[in-house]
């Protein structure tokens, strides 16, 4: 009996991921929502981080003399590291799970997530981005990266 009281009080799939529709005109004016905030402020602060780190990696390959793309692979792996320790991971996981909200066929839930990002300055294109590059670099070419590399690229392109 405790149990289904427990079940009760769990909030259903939109409410869990923090989306579900601001309740006042004012909640939206203000952007104080606090429904669909913490995913998509960990969102931000995890991207502010990647680009960050990807300004000072772009500086440092300047003044090593580093044309572009071309580096050695330890530099590259270098490089690599310092990306996830500054949250690419972290950053990834998040946009994963963006995309797959995003892209589950219910539109209220992409146009919140769209009016989130757009009351801070962004858009869905670096979510776009992160995770065309996390498909990239699952590699090994087994059976089950290929199929999680087409079900990113699909999601991506559903969007």
């Amino acid at each position: 009996m405790g149990g289904t009281r427990l079940l009760h009080n769990i909030p259903s799939p939109p409410q869990l991921l923090g989306l579900s529709a601001p309740e006042t005109n004012e909640q939206v004016r203000g952007g104080r929502s606090p429904q669909g905030r913490p995913l998509i402020e960990l969102h931000l602060f995890y991207l502010i981080r990647a680009t960050m780190i990807d300004r000072e990696i772009e500086e440092e390959k300047e003044n090593l003399g580093i044309d572009g793309d071309v580096i050695d692979e330890e530099k590259a792996e270098e490089f690599y590291m310092k990306r996830l320790d500054a949250g690419l991971f972290t950053l990834q996981r998040l946009n994963y799970i963006v995309l797959s909200i995003c892209t589950a066929g219910i539109s209220s839930i992409l146009e919140r997530v769209k009016q989130l990002l757009t009351l801070k300055g962004e858009t869905l294109a670096p979510v776009k981005k992160i995770m065309k590059e996390y498909a990239d670099s699952l590699g090994d070419n087994s059976n089950k990266a290929n199929e999680e590399k087409l079900n990113i690229n699909h999601m991506i392109n559903q969007l």
